[in-house]
């Protein structure tokens, strides 16, 4: 079966959830609305349908087995964990950019340049770092895979790369110091003065571990990077880059490109980050129907199907909790306790609302969570203000405008650093291969509006 590919023409509409109201959306005029049961809209689009293209997976040949596949014993969707989710869909272009990077190592060379994702919380850059990870071991490339909070430090830092001796090789340090040893790369790296059998620099210690086998160094909220650690970390792993099959690949929050620029590493400019937002319609849809069919279950028509992404607003972290929810009504359903079996379940409207109602309190704990992380930052008045004129409907807009919006709600020459602390939280952000920001998470972008508006 040939599957269309078609990208979101319009906006998601905010469905369910605290404060909502039928039809409501982020941008523009809303779609009309209708109501089923108490706590589901059900979104109508006059367009055709995304859901017609994921919903054939599951309709065209009904997409259940006539003998029912042995349900998992837990569910395969993996909500706020950063674990694989059961289908990684969407993610095409992530995946060629990231093969990219990888692949020249398991032919003796370096990465052209560093794997940089970035993306709001709660997008799947995590994700993607585990993607990469277990592709390049499965290419015969070793990984490590470091938290800024496990290389607070040079010297921490060059214990976790230095292998099996790490221990033994440190207590033979006689000095750690910064610059020397790195001529021509803007200053910064790390050199550690042993004797001639023992690397005198981390260059020297990243190209044995490079020499040994192809290496791949993984860091996940690289944004949290001590500055001398990260400027060091970065002009080595380039200088490493070129004489040995080594890839340094960082995950982190909207901001990490201007973290890395801060840092002042000569070569970060030549880095092309790979933005990881929210997922389209089509992928939205196909990452909730498809594992729900690989284990017995579907939605029993595609208007159910079109209210679950619609209320998602193709969020992955919020589609993996539907995904969850949607799996425990179909499991409660049908059980045959002897062999693990199940009957072939279609999750009707009842079974949507049941598992509506969990998801808007995940939701609103979400939201909660998030907007006291905003006031405890003092970025709220920023933050409301700036949710205010989105959901009057301001569109994507540059940097310069957001300073002009946030400014009288700071005081005098404080709005472009109190931007900076919002694309840090993810609050806002720029996909990288475009030119304005927007909302990083439209539906909490709402939340904090309609907080502002009680």
């Amino acid at each position: 079966m040939e599957v269309r590919r078609r990208e979101n023409t319009g906006p998601s509409l905010r469905v369910s959830g605290r404060g909502s109201s039928p039809g409501r959306k982020l941008f523009g005029k809303s779609r009309p609305a209708i109501r089923l049961k108490s706590s589901i809209i059900i979104v109508l689009r006059t367009r055709r349908r995304y859901t017609e293209d994921a919903w054939a997976y599951v309709s065209e040949t009904n997409d259940m087995p006539r003998e029912a596949p042995k349900r998992s014993p837990v569910s395969p969707f993996v909500p706020g964990t950063g674990g694989k989710p059961p289908l990684l869909a969407g993610r095409e272009h992530e995946k060629a950019r990231l093969k990219d990077l990888y692949r020249p190592l398991v032919h003796g060379r370096g990465a052209p340049h560093p794997a940089v994702l970035i993306g709001p919380r709660g997008n799947g850059k995590t994700v993607l770092l585990n993607w990469l990870e277990g592709k390049a071991k499965e290419a015969g490339i070793e990984t490590t895979w470091l938290t800024p909070d496990q290389i607070p430090t040079l010297e921490a830092l060059a214990k976790r790369m230095s292998g099996n001796g790490g221990q033994r090789w440190w207590r033979r340090l006689r000095e750690f110091e910064m610059g020397a040893n790195m001529p021509g790369v803007g200053g910064g790296s790390a050199s550690v003065k042993l004797d001639d059998r023992q690397p005198r620099d981390l260059v020297d210690l990243l190209m044995q571990r490079a020499g040994r086998r192809p290496h791949a160094l993984l860091i996940d909220e690289a944004h949290m990077l001590d500055r001398d650690v990260g400027r060091v970390l970065l002009n080595a792993a380039q200088q490493t880059s070129m004489k040995a099959p080594f890839l340094l690949a960082l995950a982190g929050t909207p901001d990490l490109t201007d973290v890395m620029h801060g840092m002042g590493a000569s070569f970060w400019t030549r880095a092309r980050p790979i933005g990881v937002g929210l997922l389209t319609d089509d992928a939205a849809a196909a990452a909730i129907a498809r594992p729900l069919a690989s284990e017995g279950m579907r939605l029993a028509d595609q208007s159910l199907c079109d209210h679950v992404v619609a209320d998602s607003q193709r969020y992955p972290y919020f589609i993996q909790a539907w995904g969850d929810e949607l799996w425990k009504q179909g499991e409660s359903t049908d059980a045959t306790p002897d062999t693990g079996a199940r009957t072939n379940t279609v999750l009707k409207a009842d079974d949507v609302d049941a598992a509506g109602r969990n998801v808007i309190g995940l939701k609103n704990d979400y939201y909660a969570s998030r907007y006291e992380e905003l006031a405890k930052a003092g970025l709220l008045p920023a933050a409301r203000v700036i949710a205010r004129r989105f959901d009057d409907g301001l569109g994507p807009c540059s940097w310069e405008v957001l300073e002009e919006i946030v400014g009288p709600s700071v005081e005098s020459g404080d709005a472009s650093r109190t931007l900076q602390k919002l694309a840090h939280a993810g609050f806002v952000w720029r996909p990288p291969d475009e030119n304005d920001w927007g909302p990083g998470i439209p539906s909490l972008m709402n939340y904090v509006a309609d907080q502002a508006a009680r």
